[in-house]
């Protein structure tokens, strides 16, 4: 499995090998990670021809590894947060695993409530989006189906 481990390495310092299966990447849960995991995420779509997922797998995997080092300092967790894309044709399967076994819960924010947003923006983004437990560890990984149309841009940006 191709594999990189980031903590306090800028972004634009992280390598990407996309060759022997699908590519992840290890994070602290710190608050410098969502940004990480997207500069990741473009660079390994632009590596395997998908860039015309780039705008919405960036939104979806700022959102999920958010929410993942939330969970996990909210539970006291300093274990790694692990993003791994894998193409499925002109799809992207995005999953995020975390070690807080709690699952997300959509929120309902108020119109002035500054947080509270990121599954609905996954959602809408979204073909499909779940979660489930993760074998023989603590911990859950939350998935997101991205259906891309290279002829259609990015839903995110309203292409």
């Amino acid at each position: 499995m191709t594999g990189i481990c980031v903590s306090a390495a800028p972004a634009s310092e992280v390598a990407v090998d996309t060759g022997g299966g699908p590519p992840w990447l290890d994070l602290v849960p710190e608050t410098a990670s969502p940004g990480r995991a997207r500069a990741w995420t473009r660079a390994v779509l632009v590596a395997s021809d998908l860039r015309h997922l780039a705008g919405d797998a960036e939104l979806v995997v700022s959102e999920l590894v958010a929410n993942a080092v939330q969970a996990s300092s909210s539970a006291g967790v300093l274990d790694p947060v692990r993003v791994c894309l894998t193409p499925i044709g002109t799809q992207l399967l995005v999953q995020v695993r975390d070690a807080c076994p709690a699952f997300p819960v959509r929120r309902h924010p108020g119109v002035t409530d500054e947080a509270g947003r990121g599954l609905m923006i996954v959602e809408h983004i979204a073909a499909e989006i779940g979660c489930h437990p993760t074998p023989g560890m603590p911990g859950k990984v939350v998935w997101c189906l991205i259906a891309g149309d290279p002829a259609h841009g990015n839903r995110a940006c309203g292409q």
